[in-house]
C-alpha cells in the first residue's frame, strides 16, 4: 500500500472514530433520559459496524480517487448524527421492523466476513450466502434500520441526516459497483445478481 493511500486510510479511521465516539456520547446521554429500544439497537449496530471497519482485511485494490472517499465517508458518517428523541415512545411494529433491518444487515455482515469496507476497494469477491439475493444486502438492511429508527426519533435532525444518508449511499454503493466492474469475476456477479438492494425494485 502507498504511503498515500496508508494515510487516507489513518485519516478515514480517525475520523469514523471521532464520529462514532460522537454518536455515542449524544445518544448515551438521550438513553439516561429516557431508555428506547429503538436508539439502542441502533447504537449497538452502528458499534459493531465501527469494530468492523477497524478489523477489515487489507484490499487488493483500492480507489485512489479522493472524490469517492468524500461520498463513502459522508454515507458512513451520516447516520452518526441520529440522536434519539427522549419525548416520544417507541412504536411495537417499528421496533420489529428495525429487527428485521438488524438481521438483514448482520446476514450480509456474516456472509461478508473481513470483506467489510468502507470506501470503494477489492477485498475479494462475496458472492454466497445473502449475496445471492442482492449485491448489497448489507445496504439493505442498514437502510431499514435508519428507516425505523427515523420513524421512532422523529425530528428535523433525524430527517436531514437521513435524507443525506439515502443520498450519498445511493452515490456510494454505484461508484463501488463502477470500481468492482473492473474485476471480472465481479462483472460476471452483476449479470447473475441483477438487484443491487431491492429484488424487482432496484
Amino acid at each position: 500500500m502507498e504511503v498515500t493511500d496508508r494515510a487516507r486510510t489513518w485519516f478515514a479511521n480517525i475520523a469514523l472514530a471521532l464520529f462514532y465516539f460522537y454518536f455515542v456520547y449524544n445518544n448515551a446521554s438521550s438513553l439516561m433520559v429516557e431508555f428506547k429500544f429503538s436508539v439502542l439497537l441502533f447504537l449497538l449496530f452502528n458499534s459493531c459496524i465501527v469494530v468492523l471497519a477497524f478489523l477489515r482485511r487489507s484490499p487488493q485494490t483500492v480507489t485512489g480517487s479522493s472524490f469517492d472517499y468524500i461520498i463513502a465517508f459522508c454515507g458512513t458518517l451520516s447516520p452518526l448524527l441520529f440522536l434519539g428523541t427522549p419525548e416520544t415512545s417507541d412504536n411495537i411494529p417499528l421496533l420489529l421492523l428495525q429487527i428485521l433491518g438488524i438481521s438483514l444487515a448482520f446476514a450480509g455482515l456474516l456472509s461478508l466476513n473481513r470483506s467489510f469496507g468502507l470506501v470503494p476497494a477489492d477485498r475479494g469477491i462475496v458472492t454466497t450466502g445473502m449475496y445471492k439475493l442482492v449485491r448489497h444486502p448489507l445496504y439493505t438492511g442498514y437502510f431499514v434500520l435508519c428507516v425505523g429508527f427515523l420513524l421512532q426519533n422523529f425530528s428535523v435532525r433525524n430527517i436531514s441526516a437521513f435524507a443525506v444518508f439515502a443520498i450519498f449511499e445511493s452515490l456510494r454503493l454505484l461508484i463501488e459497483e463502477q470500481f468492482l466492474s473492473k474485476n471480472e469475476e465481479y462483472s460476471a456477479y452483476m449479470k447473475k445478481v441483477r438487484w443491487r438492494v431491492i429484488p424487482y425494485v432496484w
